[in-house]
């Protein structure tokens, strides 16, 4: 009886040994949020809210995993995989948010002051701007220059196609019409 107590034990703990060896280690996630608080989905399941500059820590099985981030307005999303192979710790930001709603809707938010907008054109440091007759106006618009709607429509006055939409923005005490495409949105 002593043999087999002897036997059953050491065969338990092959199979424990055995057991522990297979076993996957999990991987941390350290999420930090760089533009603004949001919202975080690992896998499609939202896990927290994260404050501005604050860090999330997940852990997270071996493996691809998609991170999703939503800022709190709803106006900026932002994704990325992540595999993890390892027990190892990866620090993820979250940083370049793009715009997560249509442009007309960005515009409008714009406008009623939910979100703003900065010239964001490397051609010169500097946007051009129009007269409603889409002739280029004097003065530009300097790089980095956060910019006041006046409008909150999308207009397609222009029949150049390199102007593309156009919104209308005040600047030095004048209305002029400005390309989208030189904005960037921002969240407040």
């Amino acid at each position: 009886m002593k043999a087999h107590k002897m036997f059953i034990t050491a065969a338990f703990t092959t199979l424990l040994f055995l057991n522990v060896g297979t076993i996957k280690a999990d991987g941390q996630l350290l999420i930090k949020a760089n533009e603004g608080a949001c919202k975080l989905s690992i896998d499609g399941s939202e896990v927290a809210t994260i404050k501005a500059d604050g860090v999330y820590k997940a852990t997270v099985g071996r493996g691809e995993h998609l991170l999703e981030a939503v800022s709190l307005s709803g106006y900026f999303k932002w994704a990325q995989t992540v595999e993890v192979t390892s027990d190892d710790q990866k620090v993820i930001h979250i940083s370049k948010m793009n715009l997560a709603v249509e442009e007309d809707v960005a515009v409008k938010a714009a406008f009623e002051g939910k979100i703003f907008a900065k010239v964001e054109t490397y051609s010169y440091n500097r946007a051009y701007l129009l007269f409603s007759n889409c002739e280029m106006a004097d003065p530009s618009v300097p790089y980095a220059e956060q910019v006041k709607f006046v409008n909150p429509k999308i207009f397609r006055v222009c029949k150049k196609p390199h102007d593309g939409p156009l919104v209308v923005i005040e600047f030095r005490g004048a209305n002029y019409y400005i390309p989208l495409r030189q904005l960037k949105f921002h969240e407040n």
